[in-house]
């Protein structure tokens, strides 16, 4: 069995492979192939024997579920995980389907189809790992939409590869972080969902049980201070002071995760190091019930709070249109 968990990406978008294989190479994965159709993947897959095959199933037609089977009956029996950044209405029930933006070990692990495939690689999301350029460079994609729309690098027929050299040239980025950063602008560029249907989509389906309990953590913050505001993002929501996080809340369907920062703070009792989980805080909490979102906790988000305090007349971030007041049900 391979000590990490071995990756076949199968896309014909070569911006989303290098954002994929980015984000999966910095949670510690270990990226077998990657190609633009499934012909070739099925030539490699002999070699390279991946334990998940991640496919773009693009509007999903009957030749996307074909070349799943077929990629699922490779010598290595591989998982086999279906993408799309586009709206898919057909059902899957064979195979899971994580939306692209939604990529992340988490949900890699849980299309694991046997007890063998079960690895111990903790969950990096897009958005913590746009969270790390942000604090490499001190902006947010937001900020690497308006620098690149400026640049004249968002009319039609720039090229991917012109931004890119841009990103390294002026920003200072590494390939990888810049691939993610135009896979971003990308998406950042299309038809925008409103701050509550951001919000609506973080509790969907089975998750739905949580927001009762996200409402008491959003509640709290309006007795904490006026200066707190959420942004909702792909993969969490970020909990801010004056535009400073200071918390995250990440939901799944089984758990409801707090992240906090309190540096210099030991981890222990429910308080656990955030590990690999989220580099943008220190500890996290987990939730296995809603009654699990209690005064204890909402005492260590008061405490996080507290450790945010910025300079007086901090700028809201209002550009991205996240007042924790349009978050109420």
């Amino acid at each position: 069995m391979p000590s990490r968990l071995h990756v076949l990406l199968v896309d014909p978008h070569e911006v989303s492979r290098a954002a994929i294989r980015a984000l999966l190479q910095a949670a510690g994965l270990q990226v077998v192939g990657d190609v633009a159709d499934a012909d070739v993947a099925l030539a490699l897959g002999a070699e390279v024997a991946p334990v998940v095959v991640i496919l773009d199933i693009e509007d999903g037609g009957p030749q996307a579920l074909r070349s799943a089977r077929a990629l699922g009956r490779l010598p290595s029996l591989p998982a086999v995980v279906l993408t799309s950044s586009e709206a898919v209405t057909q059902s899957f029930d064979e195979f899971a389907f994580v939306p692209k933006p939604d990529i992340d070990t988490r949900r890699l692990r849980a299309a694991m189809r046997s007890s063998n495939h079960e690895h111990e690689e903790q969950a990096m999301s897009m958005q913590a790992y746009l969270d790390n350029i942000h604090a490499k460079t001190g902006k947010t994609p937001d900020e690497f939409v308006a620098l690149a729309r400026a640049e004249g690098l968002l009319e039609p027929g720039v090229k991917p590869a012109q931004i890119v050299a841009w990103l390294k040239q002026e920003h200072g980025l590494g390939h990888g972080h810049a691939m993610a950063i135009v896979a971003t602008i990308k998406a950042h560029t299309g038809p925008r969902a409103s701050v509550e249907e951001k919000t609506a989509a973080h509790f969907a389906g089975t998750k739905a049980r949580w927001r009762p309990a996200y409402e008491e953590i959003v509640s709290a913050l309006d007795r904490f201070g006026a200066d707190t505001d959420v942004l909702a993002g792909k993969s969490y929501l970020s909990l801010r002071r004056s535009g400073r996080k200071f918390a995250i809340v990440q939901v799944t369907g089984e758990r409801l995760d707090v992240g906090v920062k309190l540096k210099g703070v030991p981890a222990g009792g429910r308080l656990k190091s955030s590990g690999k989980w989220n580099a943008m805080v220190t500890h996290r909490i987990r939730c296995d019930s809603p009654e699990d979102v209690d005064r204890e906790l909402l005492a260590l988000l008061e405490r996080a709070y507290a450790g945010a305090a910025g300079s007086p007349g901090h700028p809201r971030h209002q550009r991205h249109d996240s007042s924790r007041r349009s978050l109420r049900p």
